[in-house]
């Protein structure tokens, strides 16, 4: 929402105005960007944060088998290398913790959670390589900002799911009371 003065900017700057196609072009991007999101949301609960952390930031590991996969973009050497010394190293870590560190209250390393992560970073890759295409001739704030709106409300959902929400359920929520410190119309604060 922050955005929204950049992208109107950026649309006057440019004597035109935000187009059906802008919005088809950013939706399939917006949705994995929430679904990465939410995936990592989810798979940090479950698992070390550590182990979190380092699985989502492989994405430039997976970028090359993803584009290879995609457009038969060829792989280098140096990429092939070393990203099997990655996941060679994310393999060491990930099955050499065990629970270590659940005396010290943190959440207890789970291959589940782990998992989940991997789900994470392969859909982080997939938001890059839907971007390299789907943005290409479009202002970046024209592109982005859109997309930014559609991750969030796909993360809006997740979260609603995540809950076990149902329409009624959240109708019933009173929503001004959830607000940080209790606000309300009564004591204007």
């Amino acid at each position: 929402l922050l955005l929204l003065p950049v992208l109107w900017l950026a649309l006057r700057k440019l004597e035109r105005r935000l187009q059906r196609a802008d919005l088809v072009a950013a939706l399939p991007g917006g949705i994995l960007l929430g679904l990465h999101l939410g995936m990592w949301n989810l798979g940090v609960s479950q698992t070390s944060v550590a182990s979190a952390s380092l699985i989502v930031n492989l994405n430039p590991v997976a970028m090359p088998l993803v584009m290879f996969i995609a457009i038969r973009e060829r792989l280098t050497r140096g990429e092939i290398v070393g990203s099997l010394i990655a996941v060679a190293g994310v393999m060491v870590l990930t099955l050499g913790h065990g629970e270590a560190n659940v005396a010290d209250g943190s959440v207890p390393w789970s291959l589940r959670g782990d998992l989940i992560c991997i789900l994470a970073m392969f859909l982080a890759v997939l938001y890059l390589a839907v971007g390299k295409f789907r943005a290409r001739g479009r202002p970046i704030f024209v592109y982005l900002v859109p997309l930014y709106l559609i991750a969030a409300a796909t993360c809006g959902v997740l979260s609603l799911v995540e809950i076990g929400a149902t329409r009624e359920a959240v109708a019933d929520v009173n929503w001004i009371e959830l607000w940080p410190g209790g606000w309300s119309i009564d004591n204007n604060v």
